[in-house]
């Protein structure tokens, strides 16, 4: 199996719903997910909800070169649009984490420009907003990595190597401390705990295959 995801995620708070109608690079990839989420839950124990504002997504965010373009069912938000919010400083920007982790390879990151977009926003909602990103193959994370901008900036990456087997590992990096630390976690699960969203398993509904995204424009 392949899977991509490449997307802003945050909280369907209304000045964050204000904001998201009123930017036009938004429109067409803006989508607001509420409860319940109408989902076959293949096992009782992935059940989930969502905050009770619902989570809003920015989708899908991507180099329109790349082959993850064709991949994705509806047109995607060519990550060159993404002029705007120059005057946003990005702290744990790409090069500054190649530089404090350099033995990852860091494959796949945004322009920074995404970033500042993303950060923007939370700036002027007051809402933590996350860029995360994911690639799976056979089942298996090959890269796995999120932004989250809030009250501090922090990365999140999933640990590939030397990780026993059904062992989630994520390294971190927050500004407000300014340490890298390892957990034991998924770096989906740790992201959306930010945004108020606690989910009991790494699966996640939106992310599969058969989610009607349709459903949910906002």
């Amino acid at each position: 199996m392949t899977w991509y995801a490449s997307q802003i995620i945050t909280v369907g708070d209304p000045s964050i719903l204000a904001a998201i109608k009123r930017d036009p690079l938004f429109a067409d990839h803006a989508y607001w997910v509420t409860n319940p989420i109408h989902h076959n839950w293949h096992t009782p124990e992935v059940a989930h909800s969502i905050p009770p504002e619902g989570l809003v997504f920015i989708r899908p965010i991507c180099d329109p070169t790349d082959h993850i373009a064709e991949w994705h069912d509806n047109d995607i938000l060519s990550w060159e649009r993404f002029d705007i919010a120059s005057d946003t400083e990005i702290v744990l920007s790409p090069l500054v984490i190649a530089q404090k982790i350099p033995n990852f390879e860091l494959p796949g990151f945004p322009p920074v420009s995404v970033l500042r977009v993303a950060k923007n926003l939370s700036l002027k909602t007051k809402i933590p907003v996350a860029f995360y990103y994911c690639f799976f193959w056979g089942g298996d994370a090959e890269i796995e990595y999120a932004w989250v901008f809030g009250n501090s900036e922090r990365f999140i990456i999933r640990v590939t190597e030397n990780v026993p087997p059904n062992i989630n590992r994520l390294l971190e990096i927050d500004t407000d401390i300014d340490a890298i630390n390892v957990y034991d976690d998924d770096v989906l699960v740790r992201t959306l705990r930010f945004l108020s969203c606690s989910l009991p398993t790494p699966f996640f509904a939106p992310h599969t295959r058969s989610f009607l995204w349709y459903q949910h424009r906002l």
